[in-house]
């Protein structure tokens, strides 16, 4: 990854974003957060910059940058169940409003860039824009890891006939990390792969450098999990499961915070009532804003027990303010926290994750404040926004053709 700095060194390019959704800094998806961030810091560089996105919301302001929302089109009455609209709807390669491709076209960027993967109206656009030598490339967001690729593997393998011609026709592939560079290079071999991971806006949070790591409220200890109640992706069910095993006693809470995903919670509220630890599983619903960073800071510990993970915003949420964190490896795909002692990294199996809760109950509360002062540390050291807005930057710059792109 390359050095920090304020401004790009060479000529302002004109960056355009092609995105499903309103891109809301505040979603529980990461991908709405990457765009948010990287398109700004970009346009903190000096380029030009404009969000092209399809959504049926108000679109949100992105200091610095032109975003321009267009409405998706209308699912038929056909289309009773949610996943069917989606697939043939909100996915289909009708869903790409003119009026995005002429402005879009008419604007002419250097460079466009595209955000995730399994959608068809990515095919059409790129066709468009190969037509005008315009080069665009990839952000992956996870969407080809090994698990999300099991879940509905006949259409994702009919869309793959497909799509891979678009990823390798693409400039580069943008990916958060080396597991993810792998797994896109099994489902495609013949790509370029740029990796830059996520970063963290620490003012967002409230953060102004000056004061001390919040610490957590009361005395009792809690475990905080933040994010999508996934229980397959997330590792939700080996969590709790480990919980039951590591029985850390009746005043220690678990609490889950985030949307429910596909009635994901009353499973996962059956499964803690069949272990006999609902009386310990907090489940608050999704959270923002204040509500979320408040509670953060009120928590003891962060936990994250992914299967698989790119580089969650919720760990490098947690880690700013100031939060030793108990994840599985996958969800430190950089291997950082672990080296650098910010956090318990343990494999996702049950046994482990029920050791790594037992550790931190055994942990004293001064070592748990120096491992949560060690995380954020790292975070401001090593994950902000800046250096990867250059080496997409960069990767952008080495895609151009010509003297007169460059």
């Amino acid at each position: 990854m390359t050095a920090p700095m304020d401004r790009d060194d060479g000529k302002a390019l004109r960056i355009a974003h092609y995105c499903l959704g309103r891109v809301n800094p505040e979603a529980a998806d990461g991908m709405d957060k990457t765009i948010y961030y990287v398109s700004r810091a970009q346009a903190n560089l000096g380029h030009a910059v404009r969000v092209f996105s399809i959504t049926g919301k108000p679109p949100l302001p992105i200091p610095g940058v032109t975003v321009s929302a267009y409405p998706p089109i209308t699912p038929s009455p056909l289309l009773f169940n949610r996943r069917l609209a989606d697939l043939f709807c909100w996915r289909s390669p009708l869903n790409l409003p003119q009026a995005l491709v002429a402005e879009l076209l008419a604007w002419q960027p250097h460079v466009v860039h595209f955000h995730g993967v399994h959608m068809l109206q990515h095919l059409v656009l790129a066709s468009r824009l190969r037509r005008m030598a315009i080069p665009y490339c990839v952000s992956i967001h996870g969407m080809l890891a090994a698990g999300a690729r099991r879940r509905h593997r006949l259409l994702k393998a009919l869309a793959a006939f497909w799509e891979r011609t678009f990823l390798r026709r693409a400039a580069f592939l943008h990916v958060l990390n080396g597991q993810e560079a792998h797994d896109v290079t099994t489902y495609e071999q013949a790509v370029r792969v740029v990796v830059a991971p996520n970063g963290i806006d620490t003012a967002a949070l409230g953060l102004t450098g000056a004061e001390p790591p919040p610490q957590a409220a009361g005395g009792a200890l809690t475990f905080l999990f933040l994010g999508r109640l996934d229980p397959e992706q997330k590792g939700l069910d080996l969590l709790l499961e480990a919980w039951n095993d590591a029985r850390l006693g009746e005043t220690t809470r678990l609490i889950l915070v985030g949307p429910s995903w596909r009635d994901s919670q009353p499973r996962l509220a059956a499964l803690a009532q069949r272990l006999g630890i609902d009386a310990q599983v907090v489940f608050t619903g999704p959270a923002s804003g204040r509500a979320k960073v408040d509670l953060l800071r009120q928590s003891s510990v962060f936990v994250l027990t992914s299967r698989w993970e790119g580089l969650a915003f919720s760990v490098l949420e947690a880690a700013a303010l100031g939060k030793p964190c108990l994840l599985t490896a996958a969800a430190d795909p950089l291997g950082r926290f672990g080296t650098a002692g910010a956090g318990v990294v343990v494999e996702p199996t049950r046994a482990a994750i029920a050791d790594g809760l037992r550790r931190f109950a055994q942990m004293s509360a001064e070592k748990r404040e120096t491992m949560g002062q060690r995380a954020r540390t790292l975070v401001e050291g090593e994950f902000t926004w800046t250096p990867v807005a250059n080496t997409l930057v960069a990767a952008y710059r080495g895609s151009m053709v010509g003297p007169e792109r460059r």
